[in-house]
């Protein structure tokens, strides 16, 4: 009997360790080698402005598309349960609510999982208090239109459906489970206040680090 216990005992560790290692190998740091910020198509990538979604309270919008006046569409792709991700939301707060608004970008926060019921989704944004509106892009429509591959990773739409800026939120994440105090260089912001002042972007493709979609 105190074998068949311990054999067991031994099976369930076993197991356990293989789930950890499978959770580690899902949500490992994005190597510029095997997954870019872009996919092979970015080079002439253009996000079309029709793309029609309801956000998870039940609101038709087009995410691609600009407010009027506006200087870009602003898509933080993420992941509900990717630790990297949720790190960023009071960042992704703290841009909305100073690039937001008339005159400058309207914003989407979305979730390229088609298994994400739209309750999970509403409770992960009422937890996290995100202030944008939020979709599931279950076909990956989004994702195909401007290039995301990694959550979190975040794209600059132009009113006229280019792709202005693609890749990390900042520098914060050196690598998986290596993060900063601070991040040293705010890429996104960079690319919004270039946008706003008429410049062209600093640095317009980066590596993002998180978990592939």
């Amino acid at each position: 009997m105190n074998r068949t216990l311990k054999k067991m005992s031994l099976m369930r560790r076993m197991f356990l360790a293989i789930g950890i290692l499978a959770s580690i190998s899902a949500c490992r740091a994005a190597d510029p080698a095997t997954a870019p910020a872009t996919r092979p198509a970015d080079a002439a990538q253009v996000a079309s402005k029709e793309v029609v979604l309801r956000d998870i309270e039940g609101v038709e919008r087009r995410p691609l598309t600009s407010a009027e006046n506006g200087k870009g569409a602003v898509l933080f792709f993420i992941s509900h349960d990717c630790p990297i991700s949720n790190s960023y939301a009071p960042e992704i707060n703290r841009i909305f609510a100073t690039y937001g608004g008339a005159g400058k970008f309207t914003f989407g926060v979305v979730h390229p999982y088609a298994e994400l019921t739209v309750e999970e989704a509403r409770k992960h944004a009422k937890e996290f208090s995100l202030k944008a509106p939020v979709f599931i892009d279950a076909k990956h429509v989004l994702c195909d239109r401007v290039g995301a591959t990694i959550t979190p990773q975040v794209a600059v739409v132009s009113p006229d459906g280019k792709v202005l800026y693609l890749g990390r939120i900042d520098d914060k994440w050196a690598g998986y489970g290596k993060s900063r105090v601070d991040p040293t260089v705010r890429d996104l912001r960079a690319a919004l206040d270039a946008i706003l002042d008429g410049k062209p972007v600093p640095t317009a493709r980066t590596d993002a680090i998180g978990c592939p979609i």
